[in-house]
């Protein structure tokens, strides 16, 4: 089953001169289950690929589909709640909760969400950090 497909995906920043063609017509298809790698020089674009499979980046030209459900066609608000219930990230920065373990950092964003809702957190202890 293809869980990713990514259709002539195009991203550039800057204009004249400082046009960098961040993207030129990328294309490709995961299959559940299979793993991929994302590799290349510093610039050649990996960290781009990546935000915009990830809904975190618009691309300006072409199509990314996560479970069928295109990215770009969906609203901003529904593209954040779509993110936050089947996309993972470890950011280059980071961006933990310096107070919360590893775990805890891991299941804190899904939960905060479901707190949101309503749900709960499954009964996880978010008040402290463990030793």
């Amino acid at each position: 089953m293809e869980i990713l497909k990514v259709e002539n995906l195009s991203k550039v920043y800057g204009t004249g001169e400082a046009r960098v063609e961040a993207l030129k017509q990328v294309s490709f298809s995961m299959e559940r289950g299979e793993f991929g790698a994302v590799v290349g020089v510093s610039g050649s674009g990996k960290s781009t690929l990546l935000n915009c499979i990830g809904g975190l980046d618009e691309a300006d030209k072409g199509k990314v589909f996560l479970s069928g459900r295109d990215l770009f066609a969906m609203g901003e608000n529904e593209r954040t709640i779509f993110r936050r219930q089947n996309i993972g990230f470890i950011f280059q920065s980071f961006h933990l909760i310096p107070e919360l373990d590893v775990e805890q950092n891991i299941i804190f964003p899904p939960s905060a969400g479901l707190q949101e809702a309503g749900a709960g957190t499954g009964g996880r202890d978010f008040g402290g950090a463990r030793s």
